[in-house]
């Protein structure tokens, strides 16, 4: 064969390769999008949650007694419409807390770190009480969970008007406090921080904002939680309050637990490792369920209101809805499950008056996966 049938030979196998590989290209861009066409419009069937746990009992979650029912709710989120939810989050079970012999002394133990040594008295089989001086700790034996609280009057008079610590030094005392006591862990490391200043006067606390009027700077610990890449809120009975929260003074002390003459501790361990999944409502049966007066109010203020100010309710006209989230929650009392809630929040249209803040909670789980019956206690 010569040379020029050689080289056309050659061009035309390479000319028919870069065709080859145009058309394979090509096939291959068009099957991919048109799989993604077929998949917008028929969507693949996703498994059913796994329910692994049955019917659950879910925790009581403390309300107002007002009738919520009468009250006419407006949405009046940015969009107008309600926010796209999930179909399924897991529910979490809660480490159970095994009553031994040692309990008693574990929690004396504790006790003895925050500065107690007398003997306490006995609330309840599970709540036992110290009083030393001008503080009290309330604590649950088996949870560990407790209440710190010092003489206001007293505390006055012993702080010094904005000597309170900065946002920064208070955050790292409440570190280290709960490293002391051995209850920091990686859930309350992680936690979402807020903090705020605090005066006391003739003897009642009250929220400021400037350190220079300061007392004590409050930490506020809510804990966070990751599902499929998305952060939840682990919230309490009271949303603006952590479930974990310190009072921290400034000065010399000789123990960062002398530091702190008020807290309140309570950390739920979550198995987040054995979580299985439920359904959830849909937004728009969550708002309907909210309609029907079926949501809990847990927070009812003037805008700016502080923790400390507890007013009477108004006469509510009508409720503006202006987010609507998920988020889970934690009892102050013991709960085999962590499960989801959906939050409300907004503003309440007052006769005569400016709008007052409010939140409600609604559990998010369906009826049908819900057990009536009253859910046993964690504390064994």
């Amino acid at each position: 064969m010569s040379l020029t049938k050689v080289s056309k030979v050659t061009r035309r196998g390479i000319a028919a390769f870069i065709i080859f590989l145009a058309v394979l290209t090509i096939g291959r861009i068009g099957w991919n999008v048109g799989v993604r066409i077929y998949r917008h419009f028929f969507p693949p069937k996703k498994p059913a949650p796994e329910t692994a746990f049955g019917k659950i009992g879910i925790p009581k979650i403390p309300s107002s007694d007002i009738n919520l029912s009468k009250w006419k709710y407006e949405l009046d989120t940015p969009t107008a419409r309600l926010p796209a939810m999930p179909d399924r989050l897991p529910i979490f079970p809660l480490e159970k807390n095994p009553t031994t012999p040692l309990t008693e002394l574990q929690a004396e133990d504790l006790a003895k770190s925050l500065g107690f040594t007398s003997s306490p008295k006995a609330i309840s089989p599970t709540e036992y009480r110290w009083e030393e001086g001008k503080r009290t700790l309330e604590m649950n034996i088996v949870s560990q969970a407790f209440s710190l609280t010092y003489d206001s009057n007293t505390l006055e008079i012993q702080l010094t008007k904005g000597n309170a610590p900065t946002k920064q030094l208070a955050e790292d005392t409440a570190q280290n406090f709960l490293n002391r006591l051995s209850l920091g862990n990686k859930t309350l490391e992680s936690a979402k921080r807020e903090v705020s200043f605090v005066q006391i006067n003739n003897g009642k606390f009250s929220v400021v904002e400037s350190l220079s009027q300061a007392q004590l700077t409050r930490v506020d610990l809510f804990k966070v939680l990751n599902v499929d890449g998305k952060s939840y809120d682990v919230l309490g009975p009271k949303p603006r309050q952590g479930l974990t929260t310190l009072l921290v003074a400034g000065g010399s002390y000789r123990s960062v637990v002398d530091q702190v003459p008020i807290a309140e501790y309570q950390n739920w361990k979550i198995k987040t490792e054995e979580g299985s999944t439920y359904p959830l409502l849909t937004s728009s049966k969550a708002w309907e369920n909210l309609e029907a007066g079926n949501a809990a109010l847990v927070y009812l203020k003037p805008q700016g209101a502080g923790f400390y100010e507890n007013p009477s309710p108004p006469l509510v006209e009508k409720i503006r809805i202006q987010n609507m989230q998920l988020a889970y929650f934690e009892s102050k009392q013991a709960q085999n499950y962590l499960t989801p809630i959906y939050v409300f929040k907004g503003l309440a249209e007052v006769k005569n008056q400016k709008p007052w803040e409010i939140v409600l909670y609604l559990n998010a789980i369906p009826q049908e996966w819900v057990n009536q019956e009253p859910q046993e206690s964690n504390e064994d």
